[in-house]
């Protein structure tokens, strides 16, 4: 059975105003006809007006052959007329147009059968017994007219062309159909039991309608009220996920404080410590240092100093990240000449290990920001030389061109990177399985602000290693040409 579904909002005024017989709102009417009254009217029709019509009609057909006295063979023709139409509409009943039009196909009917017994009364003699059950069946057809669940204004058309019919067959025709019972006889008995069959059926039919269209909103109005209750609990479990992102990322960030507290504790420590030992070293000797000795002191508080200043720079640099307090300013520069750059400025780092860093100077003209990419290579350098044997070779180099991207790679002689490693490689305040080989301390975030910033600036990086083998690390930008 086809269906279309209307959704409309319904409201305690269409509950009160179901008397009406129809929806002020004609979204409501349509849907309440062809979802809700029309589908219920076409299962009571289908269930008990088809094939039990016909055998009731059967039944009188019987009847007729034994107890009519004139005229069976128009009787006969009638009863086959009352019959036909129902065995079609039953044997149609899934068409989509018998489908859609059945509640007023079969108040037709009903009209049809009414004006049948009224021909079939006139066709009998009055003094056949069963020309009095065909009276009596009269009001049955009127009145089920109107318990059918039919359109109550085309069962009153139909009712009244009924009773038009009946004034002519007794005023017109001058016939006088008979009631069965002692008192109740003639016209005028007729009359009343008509009119009352009238009167009921036109209350029913209301009565009916009424009770569905109650029913009808109250179901509306529950339905509407469990889909606002269902999106109200789906908002508060959105809800109730988002503040346990929140609360989960606070939670991250309490413990990313207190990491960032203890490793700065940690690593200021030492530094610092270093540096008062060095001043009271100057306050008790100076007088008898020689300037060769007071020059490596000063040098030794300075190193100290730089440390500090290192560590502090890589704090504010993630504290920058998390709070999205971090510019990219796109320009375009030759990167073979910022990592020249780099590796000058981390020469003395490295000549304090013996670590070699070798680059062959290429011009590779790049679309970044030229401050976050020095900084991005210091990064990489920096921890190559950390993790370097003493003595040995940091190879910085230009990979080519590829996709657009200008790729550069910091290759050293370390100790590698294991499955564990790896995993937890960019992470922020993670300790790698390799140590530093020169005492160097590790705040554990140098390489996830490095990640953080080459992906700010649209580029890639990356880590190729085995355990024992040393690493490369190569990082990606977009070529300007």
């Amino acid at each position: 059975m086809e269906r279309i579904t209307i959704t409309v909002a319904c409201s305690e005024h269409d509950y009160r105003g179901a008397e009406r017989l129809r929806f002020a709102d004609p979204l409501l009417e349509q849907e309440f006809q062809r979802e809700y009254f029309h589908p219920k009217a076409y299962d009571f029709i289908s269930t008990w007006g088809l094939l039990p019509g016909v055998a009731i009609l059967l039944g009188f057909g019987a009847l007729d052959v034994v107890s009519i006295s004139a005229n069976q063979g128009v009787v006969a023709a009638l009863r086959f007329l009352e019959i036909l139409p129902l065995v079609l509409l039953w044997l149609f009943r899934k068409h989509p147009l018998i489908v859609r039009g059945l509640r007023g196909l079969y108040t037709l009917y009903l009209w049809w059968l009414g004006t049948s017994v009224l021909l079939i009364i006139a066709a009998v003699p009055p003094a056949d017994p069963v020309h009095r059950a065909y009276v009596v069946s009269l009001p049955m057809v009127v009145l089920t007219m109107f318990i059918a669940k039919p359109y109550w204004r085309l069962a009153l058309t139909c009712a009244a062309l009924l009773a038009v019919e009946y004034a002519l067959l007794v005023f017109g025709m001058g016939v006088d159909p008979l009631l069965l019972g002692g008192d109740w006889r003639g016209v005028a008995g007729v009359e009343l039991v008509l009119l009352s069959a009238l009167t009921i059926g036109a209350i029913t039919c209301y009565v009916i309608e009424t009770g569905e269209r109650r029913e009808f909103v109250a179901q509306h109005i529950l339905r509407e009220a469990r889909a606002c209750l269902a999106a109200q609990k789906e908002e508060l479990a959105d809800t109730l996920s988002s503040l346990e992102v929140a609360n989960e990322e606070l939670r991250r960030l309490a413990r990313e404080r207190s990491e960032l507290a203890a490793i700065a504790a940690h690593d200021l420590k030492n530094p610092l410590a270093g540096i008062k030992l060095q001043l009271e070293l100057l306050q008790r000797y100076s007088r008898r240092m020689s300037p060769q000795q007071f020059e490596a002191t000063l040098q030794t508080m300075t190193d100290a100093a730089e440390r500090m200043l290192s560590i502090i720079s890589t704090f504010l640099d993630h504290h920058a990240i998390e709070t999205g307090n971090f510019n990219v300013v796109r320009s375009t520069f030759d990167l073979g000449e910022v990592l020249a750059a780099a590796i000058k400025h981390l020469q003395p780092r490295s000549a304090a290990k013996g670590i070699t860093l070798r680059f062959e100077r290429q011009t590779a003209m790049v679309l970044a920001d030229p401050n976050l990419v020095l900084h991005v290579a210091e990064n990489l350098i920096s921890n190559a030389i950390k993790f370097s044997p003493l003595n040995s070779t940091v190879e910085v180099f230009l990979a080519g061109c590829s996709d657009g991207m200008v790729t550069f790679g910091v290759r050293d002689r370390g100790p590698g990177l294991t499955e564990s490693d790896r995993a937890k490689l960019f992470g922020a305040f993670q300790r790698l399985s390799a140590k530093p080989t020169g005492g160097e301390s590790s705040t554990g975030l140098g390489l996830s602000i490095t990640k953080r910033m080459v992906e700010a600036m649209g580029g890639r990086i990356w880590c190729e290693s085995e355990p024992g083998n040393g690493a490369t690390f190569f990082r990606s930008a977009a070529s300007s040409e």
